[in-house]
């Protein structure tokens, strides 16, 4: 997720289970907890499966809007 006005990425979004694209989940996660590791062949991130269990998450029927701190479903 971009910053419209400062064009700097803010969050990185991960998506974890489903099949075929179908009943995933999304976790937003701040840009700067990520660290690029090139003997993974990508970013990496120092938080436990609990942590990241008790993250906020989203389908991908939920809109989101991006705030400062954090990222909340946004009102319809």
């Amino acid at each position: 997720m971009v910053e419209k006005r400062s064009g700097h990425v803010a969050y990185a979004v991960m998506s974890f289970g489903g099949f075929l694209g179908m009943g995933s989940s999304y976790h937003p996660l701040p840009w700067n907890q990520l660290t690029y590791e090139p003997a993974q062949g990508g970013y990496v991130v120092d938080l436990t499966k609990e942590q990241l269990e008790g993250a906020p998450t989203y389908s991908a029927s939920e809109a989101v809007a991006l705030g400062r701190s954090h990222l909340q479903p946004r009102d319809r």
